[in-house]
C-alpha cells in the first residue's frame, strides 16, 4: 500500500499546507503471489456451492479478498454478499488472460468463527455445447488478513473447502437458468452451517491465462423498469410489456404450492394478432428461465444469477394464481459506466 501527500509553492516560494494523504495498493502481481489452487466440485455441476470456515482470535487491521470464479461467481462472507456486482468477472480469452477482483472485506470479518462461501456459474467459460473453454466451473481465491499486532493470515482455495450442488440446476447464457427453490440450503453462507454431508473439493487445472486485475467497471444492475402493460392473451399465459428493449432479466414474485414449475420466456417482440411472444429470433428453449416453487406461504422472489436476456416482453406460463403488475420488474444490466 502506497501513500503520498502533495504541497505547492507560489511564485514567492511560500509553501501551501500538505494535502490529506492519498493511497493506492497493489494487487497480486505475479503467479507466485497466489497461494491457492484452482478448485471445483468433484462432479460436473453447472452451479456448485463452495464454502470454508475459519477462526479468527486477534484484532483485524485490514483484510483483502482476491477472487476469480469461472465462468461467473458470487462471493459471500458471513452470510452477506461481498459486492453488488453481477456476472463477475468480465469475459476474456481465458487461455490468455483471466480477470480477478479485489474486495476490502475488513468490516465483514469478526472475531471467532467465520465463513467464506462462493456460488459458481458457467458464464462464458463452461457454456454447454462445443464452443467453451472448460468443462465445469472453477474457483481461485485468496483472503489476506493483517492483524493489529503485525501477524498475518491467509485463507486460500485448496482441498480443505467443501462443495455441493445448489438450487441452480442449469444455467446458460443463451438457454437461460433453471432454479429449483426446493434445493436451497438455508444458511450455507454463514458460520456454523452443517456441511458434513458435502464433498471435499478437488484441484482443477488452471485455465492457462495470466491472472490480471479487472480494471474495467464491473457489471451491475443499473436501473429498474416497471411494466407498462400486463395482458392475458391465453388461458394460463401472462405477458408483461416493459416498454423498451434492454439487456438483463426479470425479478418476479411468486406465491403458490411447492413443486409448481413456472416458465419465464423473454423476447423483444410479440405477435400483434395473438399477443404472445414472437420467439423466431430466439427459438425455445433459448431465452427461457424456469423457477420451481418451494411453497413458502410468505411468498418467494426470483431473479437469475448466471444468465441474461435481451428483451422487452416477459411471458409467464403456469404461474400460480393471477399475477399483477407489481409482481414483476425489469432489471437493466450492463457495465457500471457513467452515462
Amino acid at each position: 500500500k502506497c501513500f503520498w501527500k502533495v504541497r505547492v509553492w507560489d511564485k514567492y516560494g511560500k509553501a501551501s499546507p500538505w494535502s490529506e494523504p492519498a493511497t493506492f495498493e497493489m494487487g497480486l502481481l505475479k503467479e507466485s503471489d497466489w497461494q491457492g489452487k484452482w478448485i471445483g466440485a468433484k462432479k460436473e455441476i453447472s452451479s456448485p456451492l463452495l464454502r470454508k470456515e475459519f477462526k479468527i482470535n486477534k484484532k483485524i487491521k485490514n483484510a483483502r479478498a482476491y477472487i476469480s470464479g469461472l465462468g461467473w461467481y458470487e462471493l459471500y462472507i458471513n452470510g452477506k454478499k461481498v459486492s453488488d456486482n453481477v456476472l463477475d468477472p468480465a469475459m476474456t480469452n481465458y487461455h490468455k488472460h483471466i480477470f480477478y477482483a479485489t474486495h476490502d472485506v475488513t468490516d465483514m470479518l469478526t472475531k471467532g468463527q467465520n465463513a467464506v462461501a462462493v456460488m459458481l456459474g458457467n458464464g462464458w467459460y463452461s457454456q454447454p455445447g462445443r464452443e467453451r473453454y472448460g468443462s465445469s466451473p472453477k474457483l481461485l481465491a485468496q483472503m489476506n488478513i493483517e492483524f493489529t499486532n503485525g501477524d498475518t493470515m491467509s485463507i486460500k482455495t485448496d482441498t480443505g473447502w467443501n462443495a455441493s450442488a445448489g438450487p441452480i440446476t442449469g444455467n446458460s447464457i443463451q438457454g437461460g437458468e433453471t432454479y429449483d427453490a426446493r434445493l436451497e440450503k438455508a444458511g450455507w453462507t454463514k458460520a456454523g452451517y452443517d456441511d458434513s454431508t458435502w464433498n471435499t473439493t478437488i484441484t482443477k487445472n488452471a485455465p492457462g491465462g495470466k491472472m490480471v486485475s479487472q480494471l474495467m467497471p464491473p457489471i451491475k444492475v443499473n436501473q429498474t423498469f416497471e411494466p407498462v402493460k400486463l395482458t392475458n392473451p391465453k388461458t394460463g399465459v401472462y405477458v408483461y410489456d416493459l416498454g423498451q428493449v434492454f439487456s438483463g432479466w426479470a425479478k418476479i414474485r411468486f406465491k403458490g404450492p411447492r413443486g409448481v414449475r413456472v416458465t419465464i420466456k423473454y423476447s423483444e417482440r410479440i405477435y400483434p394478432d395473438s399477443g404472445l411472444l414472437d420467439k423466431r429470433s430466439h427459438p425455445t428453449p433459448a431465452e427461457t428461465d424456469y423457477y420451481i416453487l418451494k411453497g413458502d406461504p410468505a411468498g418467494e422472489v426470483y431473479e437469475p444469477r448466471f444468465t441474461f436476456h435481451p428483451f422487452r416482453y416477459v411471458q409467464l406460463e403456469n404461474y400460480p394464481g393471477t399475477p399483477t403488475p407489481k409482481d414483476l420488474q425489469g432489471k437493466v444490466v450492463h457495465s457500471a459506466v457513467d452515462t
